[in-house]
C-alpha cells in the first residue's frame, strides 16, 4: 500500500485498480493514512505492471505530475492529493487521474502587504513571474505526459526565479533552511486532509490551507532554522488543529483560519524534530496526543508535553502499537 502511494507523488502517479480507497474514509489523514500504517481494509493487488504496448496490468490510471517529490499521496473522498518542487500542492480526480488543479505554496504567497510595500519593485517582478507561474500550472489539466513534462519544467522555473527575488528583499528570512534538491526538494512532505480541507506545508516554513475546490483559506509563514537536509516533517491534522513544527517549537494552528493556539518548545538541543520525521496521532486517556521525532509525547489541546526521550538524529517516524509507543534512537514507552 505504502509503495503505491509514494509512487503518486513522482513524475508518474499510477492507481491500482484493484485498490480499495476505503484507507481514505478516516477523518483526518496525513503521513501513513491515519498515523498507524495499518489499513486492515485495503485489498491492492499483489502485481501490477506496464505493459510494452502502454497498457497495464492492475494499473487504472496513471498520471504524469509537474515535477518530482518524495512526499507520500493521500485520498480524501474522490480526490487524491500529493505535492511536487519547488511549491506545488497537486489535486488529482481520484477516478480518472486528471490533475484539476494546481497552488502553490510558497514564501511568496505567503508575504505580506508591508513587505510588498516596503518592496514595491521586487514584488512587482515576482507578481510577473508568478502570474506565469500559475498559468502553466492552470495547462497541466488534461496536458499529455509530454506536455505535462515541459509545463512542469516551466512552472519550476518560475519558482526559482521567483525565489531568487524574494531572498533579496530580507536574506536572513529567506535564507537557506539546509535542504536541496538532492535531499527532496522543498516539497517532500506528505499533506494531511480531511473531509473539508487539504492542509500543505513546505520546507520553507509555510503552511497552507485549501478547499477541495482550490479556494485558499489561509497561509502563514514561520521561519525555520537552518539544518543540513532541510526540514521534512509536515502537517499533522487532529480534529480543528494543525499542528507544525518549526525546528524549535511545536505549535498547533486554528484548522479554519490558520490563527496560532498554542506553541510548546522542543526539547531537543539537535537537529532532531522536523527534518526528518512526522508527527504520529493517538489517543490516552480520551485525550488526542501525538508523538514527535524529537522523542516527544504531547497533548494536542494545549501541547503539554508529558514525555521527553532523547532522539538524537533518528530519521524513522515514531510508531504506536500494542499500548508502546516507540521512537527512533531505541526509545520505547508503555501507554
Amino acid at each position: 500500500m505504502q509503495a503505491c502511494q509514494k509512487s503518486t507523488a513522482v513524475m508518474v502517479a499510477a492507481c491500482l485498480a484493484a485498490f480499495n480507497a476505503a484507507a481514505g474514509d478516516a477523518a483526518a489523514l496525513g503521513w501513513r493514512g491515519d498515523g498507524s500504517g495499518c489499513f486492515p481494509r485495503a485489498t491492492p493487488p499483489l502485481a501490477w505492471r506496464r505493459t510494452a504496448d502502454g497498457k497495464g496490468k492492475n494499473i487504472l490510471w496513471q498520471s504524469r505530475m509537474p515535477a518530482d517529490s518524495p512526499a507520500s499521496a493521500i485520498v480524501s473522498g474522490a480526490y487524491v492529493f500529493t505535492t511536487a518542487n519547488d511549491s506545488s500542492l497537486v489535486c488529482v480526480e481520484k477516478n480518472s487521474g486528471r490533475i484539476l488543479w494546481i497552488r502553490s505554496v510558497s514564501s511568496y504567497d505567503a508575504a505580506k502587504q508591508e513587505e510588498r510595500a516596503a518592496h514595491a519593485d521586487a514584488f512587482a517582478a515576482m507578481d510577473k513571474l508568478a502570474a506565469r507561474r500559475d498559468e502553466t500550472n492552470a495547462k497541466l489539466a488534461g496536458a499529455s505526459a509530454e506536455e505535462a513534462g515541459k509545463l512542469g519544467a516551466e512552472a519550476l522555473k518560475c519558482d526559482r526565479e521567483i525565489e531568487k527575488l524574494l531572498k533579496e528583499t530580507d536574506r536572513e528570512k529567506f535564507k537557506p533552511t539546509g535542504m536541496t534538491y538532492s535531499d527532496g526538494g522543498t516539497m517532500a512532505s506528505t499533506p494531511a486532509a480531511d473531509h473539508e480541507f487539504v492542509i500543505a506545508w513546505n520546507g520553507w516554513g509555510v503552511t497552507a490551507c485549501f478547499d477541495f475546490s482550490g479556494k485558499r483559506q489561509w497561509i502563514r509563514f514561520d521561519p525555520l532554522r537552518s539544518q543540513e537536509h532541510g526540514h521534512f516533517g509536515g502537517p499533522l491534522l487532529m480534529g480543528e488543529r494543525v499542528i507544525i513544527h518549526t525546528g524549535r517549537r511545536f505549535k498547533a494552528l486554528d484548522r479554519k483560519t490558520g490563527r496560532e493556539l498554542w506553541e510548546s518548545e522542543s526539547h531537543s538541543d539537535d537537529w532532531s524534530g522536523s527534518w526528518f520525521s512526522a508527527h504520529v496521532p493517538s489517543r490516552i486517556g480520551g485525550e488526542d496526543i501525538f508523538a514527535a521525532g524529537d522523542g516527544s509525547l504531547l497533548r494536542a489541546r494545549d501541547g503539554l508535553r508529558f514525555v521527553k526521550a532523547k532522539c538524537h538524529q533518528t530519521t524513522p517516524s515514531p510508531v504506536f502499537g500494542g499500548g508502546w509507543v516507540f521512537f527512533g534512537g531505541l526509545r520505547y514507552y508503555r501507554m
